[in-house]
């Protein structure tokens, strides 16, 4: 029995999309794993049998896909530590005694 290639790249693709979960993510590494996604992508949505008929229907598919990937891509961009906003110092771990306030007194009016 013979295996189907659009099956066994859908499933390369998946395995791929691990990789990219647990890989360190710099830029070189977000583009080469983005490339090879659209080349194990081209033949399935190349053969996909709704589009099958139309190369413009193919460009579209192809394009889409594309699209995809560089929303995915801009989505997992590392950022760099200058662009990320100030954080807040810690808290000291020392106790901080505030000022014990004396209750109000209340004077009371003789009988």
């Amino acid at each position: 029995m013979p295996i189907r290639i659009d099956i066994a790249l859908a499933c390369a693709l998946g395995i791929l999309g691990i990789i990219m979960y647990l890989i360190t993510k710099t830029p070189l590494t977000i583009i080469l794993l983005l490339v090879i996604a659209f080349a194990l992508s081209f033949y399935i949505v190349w053969t996909f049998p709704f589009i099958k008929n139309s190369i413009l229907r193919r460009l579209g598919g192809l394009l889409f896909v594309a699209a995809c990937l560089c929303i995915f891509g801009y989505n997992i961009w590392p950022v760099k530590q200058e662009q990320l906003p100030p954080s807040k110092p810690p808290k000291s771990t020392e106790k901080v005694e505030e000022p014990t306030k004396k209750p109000p007194q209340v004077k009371t009016q003789p009988k």
